[in-house]
């Protein structure tokens, strides 16, 4: 099996995921303030300041070390991934290589390095709202998977993927607003979601502020533009996390695997300070 490259990021009128017009504004405007910002989050770190920064046009060296970051954060903790890679090194490296390439062409990166030495120590990794798309869907990925782990995705963990986000953006929320008032034309409420894909801190870094500060600096941005966020979680200790920074458990389902354990997965959605309202 190959491991596959990571190409640049892209403009936004390249993208390969239809947009509408309004999304494809808004993500452009989103993308746009951002960078114009020059991110200056800091948090403290016994090294040193630990900065945010926003990954744009990474080298092959950058994209290798983020990956390096992600395999290290998640190794040997995360039941979910063995059960989603098989314990496959290389499956998980494709995995998160096929995720960066999504944020990077549509969507948001940011890494938490040392301002000395520039190491990274985190990442958190976003999708723009138009862009709905799974790992589990995409064939550059399951056409490199071995046959049962390929037929495992496409006949559970697709299935229960896809009733989890029912599930999900059908419940109501703790306020007055509702899952309703997110959807588009076509009946489908994630059109106009940000994604967070991953969030992770190397061990020897946790417990700092780092994970804080890469939830931090994108949420902040979506509420200017009174946008929500979804994202999937396999640890329960993320759960507890994400609901510091006001997402919400909306949906569980248990997967089941014939190698693994299995898992549960839970859907958590952020709504803004101020949800807009659609008639």
């Amino acid at each position: 099996m190959g491991r596959k490259g990571i190409s640049a990021r892209r403009s936004l009128a390249d993208r390969e995921v239809p947009m509408s017009e309004e999304t494809r504004s808004f993500a452009l405007s989103f993308i746009m303030s951002t960078q114009e910002q020059q991110v200056q989050e800091q948090t403290k770190e016994e090294e040193g300041e630990v900065q945010i920064r926003l990954v744009e046009n990474p080298s092959p060296d950058e994209l290798k070390r983020i990956i390096d970051v992600l395999l290290s954060s998640f190794d040997g903790v995360d039941i979910g991934l063995q059960s989603l890679t098989l314990g496959d090194k290389v499956i998980e490296e494709l995995m998160y290589n096929l995720t960066l390439q999504q944020a990077l062409r549509n969507g948001l990166c940011y890494v938490a390095e040392h301002q000395g030495s520039r190491s990274i120590c985190g990442v958190s990794v976003w999708t723009a709202p138009g862009n709905l798309w799974k790992i589990h869907t995409d064939p550059e990925f399951t056409k490199q998977l071995p046959h049962d782990l390929r037929e495992w995705y496409e006949n559970h963990y697709s299935v229960k993927y896809e009733e989890l986000y029912s599930m999900g953006f059908s419940s109501p929320f703790s306020s007055s607003a509702s899952s309703s008032s997110l959807k588009n034309q076509n009946g489908f409420p994630r059109n106009h979601v940000w994604t967070l894909k991953l969030i992770a801190v190397v061990p020897e870094a946790r417990r700092k502020g780092i994970g804080k500060s890469l939830i931090n600096v994108c949420c902040k941005e979506v509420d200017r533009y009174t946008q929500w966020v979804a994202t999937d979680v396999t640890d329960p200790n993320i759960v507890n996390f994400l609901q510091q920074f006001g997402f919400q458990y909306c949906a569980v389902k248990n997967i089941s695997s014939s190698t693994t354990p299995g898992f549960p997965i839970w859907c958590m959605i952020r709504e803004p300070p101020q949800a807009p309202s659609h008639s």
